[in-house]
């Protein structure tokens, strides 16, 4: 009669061993690919990072105008809503208190112009 622990041992083995291989993965348009995210930004912020694709939603550049336009928006305080469908197709819908930017943004031009930044 066979010992079990090397049947054990030998089912552990291929276990791990097949944990090891890399997860088949597909996009939306079931092509074999990690995601369908392509980033076209990112930054880190301290612990935050700051990233940006081109699949859904708008440009993530803002400038002259439209950085204008969403600077004033943000500083008028109410709430930050985004609603998109993440990287793994579920839909997401968060919201941020914009409350204390305005109060963040009058300490950073304070300290832009204390630099001679602005």
């Amino acid at each position: 009669m066979p010992r079990p622990a090397p049947r054990l041992a030998a089912g552990l083995a291929l276990a791990l061993g097949l944990a090891a291989l890399p997860a088949p993965a597909q996009d939306r348009a079931g092509n074999d690919t990690p995601g369908d995210w392509v980033v076209t930004h990112h930054a880190h912020f301290g612990l935050w990072d700051s990233v940006c694709d081109e699949l859904t939603g708008g440009p993530c550049d803002f400038a002259d105008a439209a950085a204008e336009e969403l600077y004033a928006v943000l500083k008028a305080g109410g709430e930050w809503r985004f609603h998109f469908s993440d990287r793994h197709g579920h839909v997401q819908d968060l919201a941020w208190d914009l409350g204390p930017f305005a109060a963040a943004a009058a300490d950073f031009e304070a300290e832009a112009a204390a630099r001679g930044l602005r």
